[in-house]
């Protein structure tokens, strides 16, 4: 059993509480989801219960051991296990096998038993790779699924899940929280899932809704999910078919792309991490390395083209390759074949990203990770945000106005945020923050992995609104995503990647449309993508879209 009774914590003396006067039970064997906008609390209560932060006042107990304790913490540990938001942080070796071993030998596994754990926690969560894969090789989604896979290896009696989804496509999504259902049900694993999908919360037993520190609400799925203005009051946005009957207008934000020669333009990229070529300190391999144990390329063959104001979204499974190719967009990967060509905007030739490398001139791209808190390090907000300035030499003056000015463009106000670490916000107020970073120095092309994922939706809708501003400006944005119903709204076409190829590259309506690509891609027949949601003319495209398609793809989708 968990109990916290009246709790109470806050990063510094005086400041204000993050958790206030918190108390509730959580019975062995319950699922139940923590509800809340960004800041509300919930990640410091996953913290305090593992103890990794100590309330000020009031009392917590895990099956009766206090994590706040030194001498309890360890049992604790035992007994409960988080998984974070940010996989990387629970990561420890370097292969997959590693990684999970770590944890098992920390508990005295049997040495001769551990390979058949590890593999026995990798099907449990989807994860189908071999154990001598590096991890660095990794898809974001499947890093996700190797976490997961490690704590349930430790076989815990309590599981605490932190926005565990959050970087899942649909189907994987699908699988992890299949997954802890039946790990729940069938070992009385008690669970305590972080979440803003909450379409994922339908199977749970009570749900405890969090604003401002406090719970506001208590219930089973079925009596909070109708409260709609409570929701909404508390950053929350209903599963559509709650608030169904009624057509949901599809929002049509981006209109035509801005005429002229593309921004960003890629021809035949590919890339394959065994051929990679690596620095001479970088550590090698423990064994020899044999043609069995590479993995196939990532990337094979892509082609892409970003224009002034047009916004391309990516979609794909988990692995298909798409952080891979944003990756070698931005210049962080060199592609193994193709070549990459941006334009500055100051009338020369369009040039390699890595050629831009240079102190003067500031990057035409911005990426925003699928992780914020990677770009993060300064000791206070406004350091963090105004750190791509200095190069600049624009003056403390100046410097200081810009970073307010792009604090409040993302919605967080300098006086508040401009002088705390970074390091203690929430995490999607970490991502406005690294946002804010990067739209500083005023790129041409944004690429956003990700970007709505751990935010609620009042954040959601600053982040469209922000970036169709931008997009009426003439930047271009290239946006990986797996959220559909997103897609639909705001893209104004989409690549859907698969086995590191293009699959499908069109109008979002006309491909979304397709019952056979999105059985292919795993993707559910969400009611978000039922032809009567679709108005307007997106409903011609869409019905039109779902003829064609469904003819063309039948080969593909077999």
């Amino acid at each position: 059993m968990i109990v916290l009774d009246h709790v109470r914590f806050g990063y510094e003396a005086g400041s204000p509480a993050i958790v206030d006067d918190l108390s509730l039970q959580i019975e062995d064997g319950e699922h139940v989801a923590l509800l809340g906008r960004n800041g509300s609390g919930k990640s410091t209560i996953a913290r305090l219960l593992n103890g990794l932060l100590r309330p000020l006042s009031g009392t917590i107990r895990v099956d009766g051991y206090d994590p706040a304790d030194a001498g309890q913490a360890p049992e604790v540990r035992r007994r409960l296990q988080l998984v974070f938001q940010t996989p990387e942080n629970q990561q420890v070796g370097a292969t997959v096998y590693e990684d999970i071993a770590f944890g098992l030998a920390n508990v005295a596994v049997p040495t001769d038993r551990m390979p058949e754990r590890a593999r026995q926690a990798l099907a449990a969560v989807g994860l189908e790779v071999d154990l001598s894969r590096d991890v660095d090789s990794l898809s974001g989604g499947e890093l996700q699924r190797l976490a997961l896979a490690g704590v349930l290896a430790l076989e815990p009696r309590h599981l605490v899940l932190d926005e565990v989804t959050a970087m899942l496509d649909p189907w994987g999504r699908e699988q992890v929280l299949a997954t802890v259902a039946d790990v729940g049900g069938r070992s009385g694993i008690s669970v305590v899932q972080i979440t803003h999908h909450l379409e994922e919360i339908e199977q749970v037993d009570r749900v405890f809704v969090m604003d401002g520190g406090r719970v506001r609400a208590v219930g089973t799925p079925a009596e909070v999910l109708v409260r709609t203005e409570l929701l909404e009051q508390c950053g929350l946005e209903p599963p559509l078919r709650w608030q169904l009957p009624g057509p949901v207008e599809v929002r049509t934000t981006w209109g035509s792309p801005a005429a002229g020669p593309a921004l960003v333009e890629a021809h035949g990229v590919g890339h394959d991490y065994s051929i990679r070529v690596r620095p001479r300190w970088w550590p090698q391999r423990s064994r020899p390395t044999t043609p069995d144990d590479l993995p196939a390329p990532v990337l094979r063959s892509t082609d892409l083209a970003i224009r002034p104001g047009e916004l391309v979204a990516i979609a794909g499974r988990s692995g298909a390759g798409k952080s891979t190719l944003v990756s070698i967009v931005k210049g962080l990967l060199r592609p193994t074949v193709g070549s990459v060509r941006v334009r500055t905007g100051d009338g020369s030739a369009a040039r390699d990203p890595w050629a831009l490398r240079t102190p003067e001139l500031f990057d035409p791209i911005g990426y925003l990770f699928q992780h914020p808190e990677h770009q993060l390090f300064a000791p206070t907000v406004r350091e963090d945000v105004g750190f791509g300035l200095r190069a600049a030499r624009l003056g403390k003056d100046e410097e200081c106005r810009r970073v307010d000015a792009q604090l409040r463009r993302v919605g967080l106000d300098p006086d508040e945020f401009g002088d705390r670490s970074p390091f203690e916000l929430s995490g999607g107020q970490q991502r406005k923050v690294a946002l804010a970073g990067v739209l500083v120095t005023e790129p041409r092309v944004l690429i956003l992995d990700e970007p709505t994922a751990g935010l609620d939706k009042p954040s959601r809708d600053t982040l469209f609104e922000i970036l169709a501003r931008l997009r009426a400006d003439g930047l271009g944005v290239l946006w990986v995503s797996h959220r559909l119903e997103e897609i639909l709204a705001h893209a104004g076409r989409l690549i859907v990647l698969a086995d590191g190829r293009v699959l499908a590259d069109g109008d979002p309506a006309e491909l979304l449309a397709a019952r056979r690509l999105r059985a292919a891609m795993g993707w559910p027949l969400l009611p978000e993508l039922d032809p009567a949601i679709v108005r307007g003319e997106a409903r011609t495209r869409y019905l039109e879209g779902r003829r064609v398609l469904d003819d063309d793809l039948q080969e593909v989708a077999g």
